[in-house]
């Protein structure tokens, strides 16, 4: 598995096939043909998936990858790189929500979770943390039907590649640490029914990888198209 910590493939559940966990499931998810097996679709109203936390913050820490397959159907707010702000609170499309670094005050300034904003549009990868969520990469180009994305932080920095190639650099993280999240699409405050962008379209083969992966080997998740990774 090489650093392979999460994968979740959507064929008809909710299960991350490394841990066998289960995700505390939200409302309007169905299944639906993925790009291997079945895929979750998440219609506009629908919120997310989410699995514990702790084994993201344990196992990774600055520098790891995620990869998934999207095949998004609206667009997401295009917003301005920068290491500062909270522009992600509006008009996103979230196929992996950035979970929060931590309410507690020691990690308030300290931590930041990661996730993934894909649209018709583009995608963008943001941080999340209190009073937190800026877009540290931004990518506007068009995203029709099925793309493999992957997200590679090294050192705090994220890289962005769409079908196996590199396609943009994003701005190196002011924070000490930051982790990648998974939980897959919008989240939500019960609380205060904060809602930053739920994601509408398909979502396949997520995984969280606890080492940044080498172009090469992004290459070859592309090129492994429907047959997939070794089962």
């Amino acid at each position: 598995r090489d650093g392979l910590i999460a994968w979740v493939k959507g064929d008809g559940n909710a299960v991350d096939a490394i841990t066998r966990q289960q995700a505390t499931v939200q409302t309007g998810i169905t299944y639906t043909e993925g790009v291997l097996g079945q895929a979750f679709n998440y219609p506009i109203e629908g919120r997310g998936l989410r699995w514990p936390r702790d084994r993201m913050l344990s196992q990774t820490s600055n520098s790891f990858t995620i990869t998934f397959w999207a095949f998004p159907r609206k667009s997401r707010a295009s917003t301005v790189e920068s290491a500062l702000g909270a522009v992600g609170t509006l008009n996103q499309s979230y196929a992996i929500w950035p979970e929060h670094g931590g309410f507690e005050p020691e990690f308030r300034d300290v931590r930041a979770g990661v996730g993934v904003s894909v649209g018709v549009n583009g995608v963008s990868v943001f941080e999340h943390a209190g009073g937190y969520l800026p877009s540290l990469l931004v990518y506007d180009r068009p995203i029709s039907g099925w793309t493999c994305i992957a997200v590679v932080y090294e050192d705090r920095q994220p890289r962005l590649y769409l079908n196996g190639a590199l396609v943009h650099t994003g701005l190196r993280s002011q924070r000490a640490l930051v982790h990648p999240s998974l939980e897959l699409g919008e989240s939500y405050d019960p609380a205060s029914h904060h809602l930053y962008g739920a994601y509408d379209g398909l979502l396949d083969e997520v995984t969280v990888h606890s080492r940044p992966l080498t172009a090469d080997e992004i290459a070859g998740i592309y090129a492994g198209g429907i047959t997939g990774r070794c089962r």
